[in-house]
């Protein structure tokens, strides 16, 4: 068997730790021991330490190839790392600790520590850091003369070298994975593009977290030997670092890349079967092998970029000479010695030609042979369609139960979509097969979906805010209440709807004709006036209905119940002989100089308040008023009552001209004036109040009265007893 030096190197990157694996076929010897060194660095990002490196190690541990339990390998690893005091460290940890991780600490470990590896020994130099000017040096300004020269010394030339750098542009190394490495004969994974940054999402170690550590586990073991390579950790890395970086909310653009100098990338890292034999370089590649996923429509093979494609070779001469090599290329390319299975990644979504063949050691090359695969990487594009009824709010959207939601999912030239498939708040996935509602209380649903294509790429599933809201808007007819009503009144009706928001409101006295109202912003409700002069007096009942945005209707459960009364109201003003008064004559008598003593022409006067029944068949019991006396404006006093009621029974009721004062002690509080008398239709009810000026007989000084040209006193009256206006009038006060 013949033994093929290799060497692979493996990039780290700051802030999104990605290992990738290579698996490489070493040649076993009968009496050796297989050894695997580690020189694992971290830095600080943002004065906040990384971890990745602790984590890098603690994860490898679990394996039987690192932890020195059989005798069949060896395992040395040493840690630099940000602390300066071990005892920080896992308890475990500490007997790798090697110190600070300054640049003068890793050039002594790379060349002191890893340039001790012996031949054919598997090393991995990882580095979770910075990297500067768009990746051109790392911490400390080591640059790549000097990092090559450091990878060059002792042993290193001999052994399989793997770099793996998890630091922002960490592409450059590898001009983006097309190579060439500037590192020399090794392996290289970087955990981004050389224009890309490794952080994502408040971290810088994406690549190892979302991608390497998992990946040991997790990778597929392509050749099923129990162990997983360089090249099948980083495949499993590499998109999981991508989708991690890309999912919603971090939308972050990082693609790790690789360079395999050596074994296309199959050096074995980790001993996945505690009972696997180290695998040797003896490759089969005659026959062909299509692994999965795969998807065959009539000519057609639909593969991935991690579909293992292998290569069988068996030597069938007599005597058999063995197989020197098998090789294979793809789309015409160059040949490249087939070493294990191998895939197309880094190839673009189309149709590739691969071409092999294999040669025994007895030169006999067989006659190539080909198959054509369509790869197909790109995960179906799906949307989601929300039917009505919806309501959109700023950034809000509303629905009903009854709001279809509708998927529709497209391939493109890719495989063609297997399926579909949606789930609420973070539930069970569910197979989408046809339009779908939403149930359960009002609130907010978060609708994730997705497609799966033929090969099973699966769509990063994308996500849609919806809030539900079934429930109708509260309405009550705050004004008029239940009684009496007159005149020109406003009524006011309060709806609130928690969900989709009120979207109009109605009135109706009929349930049939609705009435639209206006949103007052002031008073806080819908509003409409109604004019109960125009209709017949009798009784009605006030409805109302309002509607959400999304159409929800909601009603009043208790609509007042209301007497229109028709009623006819007026307000005068006589002299104390009960003469017709136009103005009060405000007179200033001079006294002593400067002085001026107030009367007034006539001395005293009455407001004359008339209510005529126009109705037909409604009485207006018990009638209640509230009369207001006006205050001063200006200049007596602001806010100080213009008149005060004269006499001892200042206040007359008449009806239809007789005097129905109550007697006795009746109580004469203006603003809960209780008449004590039914109005029947074509009844007239009269009341005479006597008031007399309030600053009557005041005294003014000559400077104090100078700026006084008089004053619009207006007398209001309000039944308080129904729901309807009150009225005014005014009685100007002049200079006499």
């Amino acid at each position: 068997m013949k033994s093929i030096k290799t060497r692979a190197t493996a990039l780290a990157m700051v802030s999104l730790v990605f290992l990738s694996m290579f698996y490489l076929t070493l040649p076993v010897q009968a009496t050796g021991v297989i050894r695997f060194r580690l020189l694992a660095v971290e830095r600080y990002f943002d004065h906040t330490r990384m971890f990745e490196a602790v984590d890098l190690i603690t994860e490898l541990l679990n394996y039987p190839n690192w932890d020195n339990s059989t005798s069949d390998y060896e395992s040395y690893i040493h840690l630099l790392s940000a602390v300066n005091d071990p005892t920080t460290l896992p308890a475990s940890l500490q007997p790798f600790y090697r110190g600070n991780s300054t640049k003068a600490n890793l050039q002594s470990e790379i060349v002191n520590f890893l340039g001790q590896a012996g031949e054919e020994e598997i090393v991995i130099l990882y580095y979770c850091g910075h990297s500067y000017g768009s990746g051109l040096s790392l911490d400390y300004g080591v640059n790549q003369a000097e990092l090559s020269s450091w990878l060059s010394s002792g042993g290193l030339p001999d052994a399989y070298v793997n770099v793996i750098l998890d630091t922002c542009h960490s592409g450059y190394w590898i001009n983006d994975g097309a190579g060439p490495c500037l590192l020399g004969d090794v392996n290289v994974l970087a955990a981004c593009k050389q224009a890309q940054s490794a952080w994502c999402w408040g971290c810088h170690t994406a690549f190892t977290d979302e991608g390497l550590i998992p990946g040991f586990g997790a990778a597929t073991d392509g050749n099923s030997d129990g162990w997983i390579s360089l090249a099948e950790v980083f495949n499993y890395a590499a998109p999981a670092c991508t989708a991690y970086a890309g999912k919603p909310g971090h939308n972050k653009t990082q693609e790790p890349v690789s360079w395999y100098s050596v074994c296309t990338g199959n050096i074995p890292l980790v001993q996945k079967d505690s009972l696997a034999s180290f695998p040797d370089f003896l490759y089969p590649t005659t026959t062909h092998t299509i692994g999965s996923p795969k998807y065959i429509d009539g000519p057609n093979t639909y593969v991935t970029s991690y579909t293992a494609l292998t290569l069988n070779a068996e030597d069938t001469g007599c005597p058999t000479s063995g197989i020197e090599f098998t090789k294979y290329r793809i789309d015409g390319g160059s040949w490249i010695t087939y070493t294990a299975s191998f895939d197309l990644f880094g190839y673009s979504d189309g149709a590739h030609t691969i071409e092999y063949y294999s040669k025994d050691n007895a030169g006999n090359p067989e006659p190539s042979h080909s198959f054509t695969v369509i790869l197909d990487d790109t995960p179906p594009t799906t949307s989601l369609a929300i039917g009505t009824p919806q309501y959109i709010d700023g950034t809000d959207t509303y629905v009903t139960s009854a709001t279809l939601f509708t998927l529709t999912a497209t391939d493109g030239a890719g495989s063609g979509v297997a399926s579909k498939d949606y789930r609420v708040n973070s539930g069970s996935w569910t197979s989408y097969t046809g339009t779908f509602t939403l149930s359960g209380p009002d609130g907010t649903y978060v609708i994730e979906y997705r497609s799966t294509d033929n090969v099973g790429n699966t769509e990063t599933p994308n996500a849609e805010t919806v809030i539900l809201d079934n429930t109708p808007p509260t309405v009550e007819v705050i004004y008029p209440p239940d009684g009496f009503v007159y005149g020109l009144i406003t009524i006011q009706i309060e709806a609130t709807d928690a969900g989709s928001g009120v979207d109009y409101v109605e009135y109706s006295l009929d349930e049939s004709t609705w009435i639209p109202t206006t949103y007052n912003s002031v008073t806080g409700y819908y509003e409409v006036d109604w004019d109960t002069t125009i209709i017949a007096d009798g009784n009605y009942t006030i409805y109302a209905r309002a509607y959400d945005n999304l159409g929800n209707e909601g009603s009043d459960p208790s609509p007042p119940e209301v007497t229109v009364v028709l009623l006819e109201l007026t307000t005068s003003f006589t002299d104390s002989d009960f003469n017709p008064l136009e103005e009060l004559e405000v007179l200033f008598n001079e006294q002593k100089s400067p002085m001026y003593k107030v009367s007034t022409n006539p001395g005293t006067i009455y407001e004359i308040i008339e209510i005529t029944n126009i109705g037909s068949t409604v009485t207006l019991p018990n009638l209640e008023l509230n009369v207001s006396i006006p205050t001063e404006m200006d200049f007596f006093g602001l806010g100080e009552l213009a008149f005060q009621l004269k006499g001892a029974k200042p206040v007359h009721v008449y009806l239809n001209g007789i005097d129905v004062t109550p007697t006795g002690k009746w109580t004469q509080s203006l603003d809960e004036l209780l008449v004590e008398q039914a109005l029947a239709p074509g009844d007239t009810l009269t009341l005479t109040i006597h008031y007399e000026y309030a600053f009557k007989g005041n005294t003014y000084s000559a400077s104090d009265i100078g700026g006084w040209t008089g004053e619009a006193y207006g007398f209001e009256t309000a039944i308080t007893s129904a729901s309807g206006p009150s009225w005014i009038e005014t009685l100007d006060a002049v200079i006499g």
